[in-house]
């Protein structure tokens, strides 16, 4: 059987693997990222709820902060140089933000002998698909 994204009796959600899930983050609410398997988490974005076309960018995170390890008190920035996101609290200590979110197209470039991966359709813009259902998004509109 395999696993599937849910939402646990204390409100939590459960991410299953190779998909995703969105929710809106109010200005000063905080949210919490755990693998209960101490492996990779998974990746990470955010648009602004006011223009969907506004969303976090690595780059200019790593730019503002100069540095490209974050930790607590670090802020992420958005496209157009907005605060979307700090690190208030921070157990692992190391994160990849260097590389874009996993698709089918990072996999095709980049490891062109993992053929099950690509015929997996959970694989590649699933999580995408999700942020775009639940906020009516264009995922080709969102400049980075």
């Amino acid at each position: 059987m395999s696993e599937q994204t849910q939402t646990l009796p204390n409100g939590a959600v459960q991410i299953a693997p190779r998909t995703g899930t969105a929710f809106r983050v109010s200005k000063g609410q905080r949210f919490s990222v755990i693998d209960p398997k101490g492996a990779s988490v998974g990746d990470l974005v955010a648009f602004s709820a006011s223009d969907p076309r506004e969303a976090l960018s690595n780059g200019r995170s790593f730019d503002y902060a100069t540095k490209i390890f974050f930790s607590v008190g670090d802020k992420l920035y958005s496209n157009r140089s907005n605060v979307m996101l700090s690190i208030v609290k921070d157990t692992v200590g190391k994160h990849d933000f260097l590389y874009t979110p996993c698709s089918k197209d990072t996999f095709r470039l980049m490891y062109e002998n993992a053929p099950e991966l690509m015929s997996d359709p959970k694989w590649g813009r699933s999580s995408a698909k999700t942020i775009e259902s639940r906020f009516d998004l264009v995922y080709a509109k969102c400049s980075y």
